[in-house]
């Protein structure tokens, strides 16, 4: 198979994008109260996914971890210092949290090292909320699909089939906005963090 119909073949053909925002909302819908980890413009882009979809109520706080914005105020709502999300949890073990922060990695290490546990732990919903305000005119698909001569020809220089891969998931997670076209881009020898399933 040539390298332009192999890149075709596997390229995603359904614009998924809004399909899985939907789900996304459907899920997020089901849980309990939420409490938006950033304060910051990356908290704001989730609280207005949520707000967009008709389920801000579900916020109930905000958190950061910048000591000087403890006990100010976000959206009207409270926000907690890191130990004071860990209090909030023990209250209420329905509570979520949405990571909506650049160092994903980073706040998701803390939460767990402060007892938080993986399923209380949402790392979807920023990178989800990002790239649906920023693709409002135009999805991926179509910018894909409208340029596919281009990104074909990316993909015929590409030397190894590694790179190939690496290079289809990326364009199919940013088609499907579903992060499981990532799974072991990373070298194996670093630690791999991929986002999973949301609120398991």
């Amino acid at each position: 198979m040539n390298n332009y119909n192999d890149f075709r073949s596997k390229l995603l053909k359904e614009d998924l994008f809004r399909i899985n925002v939907e789900k996304y909302i459907e899920k997020v819908k089901k849980v309990g109260s939420i409490i938006i980890w950033g304060s910051a413009s990356t908290g704001q882009l989730v609280y207005d996914l949520l707000l967009k979809f008709g389920i801000s109520e579900k916020v109930t706080y905000f958190a950061d971890n910048k000591r000087e914005k403890w006990g100010t105020k976000h959206n009207h709502l409270m926000v907690l210092s890191p130990e004071e999300v860990v209090s909030k949890v023990k209250e209420d073990p329905h509570t979520k949290i949405i990571i909506a922060a650049l160092h994903l990695a980073d706040i998701n290490k803390q939460l767990l090292s402060l007892g938080i546990e993986e399923s209380a732990i949402d790392f979807r919903g920023f990178g989800l909320a990002k790239d649906y305000w920023t693709f409002q005119k135009e999805t991926p698909f179509s910018i894909i699909h409208s340029h596919i001569d281009d990104y074909e020809k990316v993909y015929s220089l590409l030397a190894d089939e590694r790179s190939k891969s690496v290079y289809l998931g990326i364009l199919n997670s940013k088609i499907s906005l579903d992060n499981t076209y990532l799974a072991g881009i990373a070298s194996p020898a670093e630690e791999q963090y991929f986002e999973k399933e949301p609120f398991l």
